[in-house]
């Protein structure tokens, strides 16, 4: 009987939580605002360089994938005995993709309505955008570059011309990304993005399939005209898309 008294009040005993130790609950909260100070001065004394590398970590790792894919695909056309008009054609088509799949990552911010916590932080939305454009200008136009470097050397074709094939369709897929992302509905922007990009792909599928003169030498300065217009316009569309940005948040902060 005593035996199961004891055993009984060791088991009711065991079930009740310890008394917090009050000297490790102060430790812990110096330990919190020592971090917190760190944190806050971290914040204040960050360049926008340093705000700029930490932009690589909000992209997602499925969109580095994809355009990995694409471009494993463009340099394996490289290896085959196709012509070169039918191959720069199928590339012309491709490019458009690797600028689409950036599209969601400039629309997250809003899209999922994220702006609020990027208005929080030392640096505007304005400087957030910024940021994504440069990564994503830089990432293309090396992406790009590298295609037309490869496909000049195994056609023995000048590289300028490439370059044109190569980037007059990168650049309205661009523009009109950009466009969409400025002026239509937050939530089916990147569904109309798709579609842009889509009807660009099959304006030069048809013209590298049906029209395979379009890549002769003889019309460059039909490519170079285009070339200058759809870069103009991509760099409207971003300028628009800041001014947007600015808009927000000014009236944000006034709200």
């Amino acid at each position: 009987m005593k035996n199961e008294l004891e055993s009984s009040i060791r088991e009711y005993y065991s079930e009740i939580s310890p008394s917090p130790d009050e000297q490790r609950i102060e430790q812990t909260i110096r330990q919190a605002r020592a971090i917190m100070r760190k944190v806050e001065y971290t914040e204040e004394n960050a360049s926008f360089f340093d705000f700029f590398l930490s932009q690589f970590s909000f992209i997602r790792k499925r969109v580095w994938l994809i355009q990995f894919v694409i471009l494993l695909f463009c340099a394996s056309l490289l290896t085959g005995k196709r012509e070169a008009a039918s191959t720069i054609g199928v590339m012309s088509t491709l490019t458009p993709l690797i600028f689409l799949t950036w599209t969601q990552e400039l629309s997250r911010a809003f899209l999922y309505e994220t702006a609020e916590v990027e208005l929080s932080t030392r640096f505007t939305l304005r400087q957030v955008v910024i940021s994504r454009i440069i990564i994503i200008g830089l990432c293309d136009l090396l992406s790009v570059t590298l295609l037309g470097f490869l496909t000049a050397r195994r056609f023995e074709l000048e590289m300028p011309h490439i370059f044109m094939f190569l980037f007059v369709p990168f650049l309205f897929t661009a523009f009109g990304c950009l466009f969409i992302l400025n002026y239509f509905s937050i939530r089916s922007n990147v569904y109309c993005c798709a579609g842009w990009c889509g009807l660009v792909m099959i304006v030069f599928f048809y013209l590298s399939n049906w029209e395979p003169k379009i890549y002769d030498v003889t019309l460059m300065l039909a490519w170079y005209t285009a070339f200058v217009l759809a870069l103009m316009l991509t760099v409207l569309a971003c300028h628009l898309l800041l001014k947007r940005c600015a808009r927000d948040f000014c009236f944000r902060h006034m709200a």
